[in-house]
């Protein structure tokens, strides 16, 4: 469990998701859902001295983005499901994503829900999950006071992916 705010625990956040995110490239999951009202790209990892190159391979010596990471995953064969709150607030994430996923002929593998009265946030792969209060937005990882919780218990991971399959139909 993690409470988070702009003066305490600034970075912890971050690097939850530099962590679910990481793990997710080196174990791709089958699929990996991503439920935020509210989303946009932010930088999520600094490869200016290109030390997650191993992680992104055929990425220059730059900040890497959301976008960039769904490339990646999508890249591993992992099905991706964004559940957006509607009308889409996103700052272009899901548009991107489309070209993204079009140029790479996976098009297939990209699922976008757009739920009209959506509050739930949580990301979640086949081994774990992080649920809370944040969405994936500057805001939300940088400025606002949020709780996160990381699971990893399998029972608890399983439970979560029948809750967002039966509530978002994918």
């Amino acid at each position: 469990m993690l409470q988070k705010s702009r003066g305490r625990s600034r970075n912890e956040a971050r690097e939850l998701l530099q962590f679910f995110f990481a793990a997710e490239l080196i174990g791709p999951s089958k699929c990996l859902w991503i439920v935020s009202p509210w989303l946009r790209n932010i930088e999520l990892f600094d490869n200016t001295t290109g030390a997650f190159a191993a992680l992104f391979p055929d990425t220059s010596k730059r900040i890497i983005r959301l976008t960039d990471v769904f490339r990646a995953v999508l890249l591993a064969g992992t099905r991706l499901i964004l559940v957006l709150r509607a009308p889409r607030d996103d700052g272009g994430v899901c548009h991107a994503l489309s070209e993204i996923a079009t140029t790479l002929n996976c098009l297939d593998q990209l699922s976008l829900v757009d739920s009209p009265t959506l509050h739930t946030k949580g990301l979640l792969g086949d081994r774990a999950a992080i649920t809370g209060s944040m969405n994936v937005t500057y805001a939300g990882v940088d400025a606002h006071t949020e709780l996160l919780q990381f699971i990893t218990d399998a029972e608890l991971v399983a439970k979560l992916r029948l809750e967002f399959s039966g509530a978002y139909g994918k």
